[in-house]
């Protein structure tokens, strides 16, 4: 889907992990895997049936991220003892895997969405 999403001629292409991704572990984890290879430029796939082999494209769509809501718990991570919030653990995560390698990767855009209540902008402020 990324694959098709990036290379779909559109200006930019979304990467949803709150309302369009069902938030279990496995399914969080390969779309941070398939996001990685993408900001990389090296995301394949091939399917086992037809032998079909999906690659990106010369040109491709902005990447915009939309990580988890910042209500939303990820019972996988824990902060000093606490549990992390969604978006600061995606977020940590998407960081950890393909900003690092920015300089030599296509644009992206990481979506960090409204603030409405004050200790959301200071846990905003703690991860900036």
């Amino acid at each position: 889907m990324v694959i098709n999403g990036l290379n779909s001629g559109a200006n930019v292409y979304m990467a949803d992990f709150e309302d369009s991704t069902c938030p279990t572990w496995s399914n969080l984890t390969e779309g941070q895997r398939n996001i990685r290879d993408a900001v990389r430029g090296k995301i394949t796939y091939t399917n086992p049936k037809t032998g079909k082999v999906y690659a990106l494209k010369d040109k491709t769509s902005v990447l915009f991220v939309r990580p988890r809501g910042w209500h939303l718990d990820e019972a996988h991570v824990t902060v000093n003892g606490r549990v992390a919030s969604g978006k600061s653990a995606l977020v940590s995560l998407y960081h950890m895997i393909s900003c690092v390698r920015y300089e030599d990767s296509a644009i992206w855009v990481l979506h960090l969405a409204f603030i409405s209540h004050y200790l959301t902008a200071f846990e905003s402020h703690v991860l900036t």
